[in-house]
């Protein structure tokens, strides 16, 4: 009932609707909240397609005042907080009710920001393991955020990615708070920023083997497959398969055709090649195709079947 409260009565998914572009913060209690009046009861990026006609249950917005942790890599209830006042919009449901917002403990709240504006798109109570590392679990809120890509199974259960809910056969999963990157963390986030124009661009000898995080365009493209694939009896002429691409607004380093095993080499790095570390990390990626997402991991060179791309990322993270 939450999710209907909270996104649109459209024939859309939530996470199809609001998961784009989402930001996470910790957040506890309510200092204070008051309805206010909007020009429409419908998010301001929701725009109807050519015969569509968005019609939303939703009866306005309030703007709340919670009591949000700004420290970063907040992982432990005995960690200190460092609480500051935090203004966010939440779309109210058809009855207008406010007590739903009012969040006792500490919760997750999944929001977008919006020409300076945050909106409240959705939220979880966070739990404690039994490690006393915070976590959340409820699987409407890992769904329509898309976290749930990144979940893990409890302790002492057995892993199952094929499970929609949980149940006897399906364990609950979870996502801990501490690997979520918080707005209040981006200032030690590591990025490698391409370098500017009128510097110097880098040799990729010096960045292979690091962990960097670049931001850049998502995309999938299709590429040589590896010449040791086997294919049983069958007669495969140039076989293809899927890979997943950045492409950076700038090159990222300068690689020497040279000194390289590959056939193809482009010499201003702007295109590296993703490697996922599983299924799961794989499809969650694929669902980020044509936005611009900052990917975290370790750089090597290709493998040189792949033309499309001179580097390749083993990924850690994405945000």
């Amino acid at each position: 009932m939450k999710t209907m409260l909270i996104c649109l009565a459209f024939a859309f998914s939530l996470k199809a609707v609001c998961a784009d572009n989402l930001e996470y913060a910790i957040v506890s209690g309510v200092e204070s909240l008051q309805r206010v009046w909007t020009a429409s009861s419908l998010f301001p990026w929701d725009r109807a397609a050519p015969g569509e006609v968005l019609v939303s249950l939703s009866c306005g917005f309030a703007r709340v005042v919670y009591a949000r942790v700004t420290t970063p890599g907040f992982a432990r209830l005995n960690d200190d907080p460092n609480p500051k006042p935090w203004k966010v919009l939440v779309q109210l449901g058809h009855y207008c009710k406010l007590n739903e917002f009012v969040l006792d403990g500490w919760h997750l709240v999944a929001y977008r920001t919006w020409k300076g504006q945050d909106y409240l798109i959705t939220f979880a109570e966070i739990r404690v393991g039994e490690d006393e590392r915070l976590y959340v679990d409820d699987p409407d809120f890992l769904e329509e955020t898309g976290l749930g890509d990144h979940s893990v199974p409890a302790a002492g259960t057995a892993d199952s990615t094929d499970c929609a809910q949980p149940g006897p056969d399906c364990p609950p999963r979870r996502v801990y708070v501490d690997t979520i990157p918080m707005q209040a963390n981006k200032s030690t986030q590591r990025t490698h920023e391409t370098p500017p124009a009128d510097q110097p661009t880098p040799a990729c000898s010096d960045l292979a083997g690091k962990v960097v995080s670049l931001r850049g365009k998502i995309s999938r493209k299709h590429d040589h497959m590896s010449p040791d694939a086997d294919f049983g009896d069958a007669l495969v002429i140039d076989p293809m398969e899927d890979v997943l691409l950045i492409t950076l607004p700038r090159p990222l380093c300068a690689i020497d055709s040279e000194s390289s095993n590959r056939p193809v080499v482009e010499s201003g790095v702007t295109i590296i090649e993703l490697s996922p570390r599983t299924a799961r990390e794989w499809n969650a990626i694929r669902r980020h195709v044509g936005h611009e997402k900052i990917i975290e991991g370790t750089l090597s060179e290709n493998v040189w079947w792949h033309y499309e791309a001179t580097l390749k990322m083993d990924v850690q993270r994405v945000r």
